[in-house]
């Protein structure tokens, strides 16, 4: 599947109301968390239309990103003044030189025949006691039966639960940290996002930091 135009409008037509600041800040808050650099060298693979890449590039951080589809990134170009794009596959290292403090792939691995490529191509990225921040869908627990429902996504390739992600990121890096998101667009209403540790066993997403050995 192209990810183009189409692509976007069909699935993620509401893209800026599914990324408000409260939830951008909480992407922020748990890559700094887990970090000491400042300003924080950061990249994004899988930026989409770069609603992180703009926030983390207006929060001061050294910020780059990439995505396979030329048309996200032209758009992320817009929104995400001052960060290095490219057009790049999600394994790939655009930046061969570079290394990074952060690495976030958020809503992005679920999307990859290549998981463990990728993997090993962040651990050549980051530096040593860099961080990955990772997010995504899970359809597993409570949840699971409803989110497999509503995922219209056919790019979604890797519908796993919690464990399959924690112990396949957890064969490469140093697991820091999980949590849960409870994560729904109204119809006519706002985006609701709630992030918890207590229901994390439940929850239809997850965020993982996990630190580079």
């Amino acid at each position: 599947m192209t990810f183009d135009e189409s692509y976007f409008a069909t699935h993620y037509g509401d893209y800026r109301r599914q990324n408000p600041p409260r939830k951008l800040d909480w992407y922020l808050t748990m890559c700094e968390r887990w970090t000491d650099a400042d300003p924080i060298c950061h990249l994004d693979i899988g930026c989409g239309l770069g609603a992180f890449v703009a926030h983390a590039t207006r929060a001061g951080w050294n910020t780059h990103g990439s995505d396979v589809s030329e048309f996200g990134i032209e758009r992320a170009r817009l929104a995400a003044l001052g960060a290095d794009l490219r057009v790049a596959a999600a394994h790939s290292r655009p930046w061969p030189d570079d290394t990074f403090d952060v690495v976030t792939a958020l809503d992005v691995l679920e999307h990859l025949t290549d998981v463990d490529e990728t993997l090993e191509s962040i651990q050549a990225m980051l530096r040593p006691g860099g961080v990955l921040i990772a997010v995504m869908p899970v359809y597993d627990g409570v949840t699971g039966p409803l989110i497999r429902r509503l995922d219209s996504d056919p790019t979604h390739v890797h519908k796993w639960g919690r464990d399959q992600w924690l112990d396949r990121i957890g064969a490469r890096f140093e697991l820091l940290d999980w949590r849960g998101a409870f994560r729904f667009l109204l119809p006519f209403g706002p985006y609701l996002h709630f992030p918890t540790r207590r229901l994390r066993n439940h929850s239809p997403a997850i965020l993982v930091a996990a630190r580079n050995r």
